[in-house]
């Protein structure tokens, strides 16, 4: 757990918690669109890089062929505790 905390960057954290706030304020994930409004990145192709590497970090999940299907894994959980407590 502490080698995946340490190799997350700054902006994969940031989305991170984006996601976990958008489910946590409306009740089901975000789309990518709704995600370029509440994080620093500029385009959908660049969050779309960054949702592929929480996944394979195992922070979230996500259903095939549904746009709004995002889902923070109990890991993703454990880090955003993690990061919140240090803040």
């Amino acid at each position: 757990m502490e080698k995946h905390m340490s190799s997350t960057t700054r902006k994969q954290l940031e989305l991170l918690l984006a996601i976990l706030d958008y489910i946590d304020s409306n009740g089901y994930s975000p789309a990518i669109r709704d995600l370029q409004g509440l994080v620093t990145f500029n385009s959908t192709c660049t969050i779309h890089k960054y949702i592929c590497m929480l996944e394979d970090a195992g922070y979230i999940q996500r259903k095939e062929l549904s746009s709004r299907a995002l889902m923070i894994t109990d890991e993703g959980r454990l880090i955003i505790k993690k990061i919140r407590f240090n803040f």
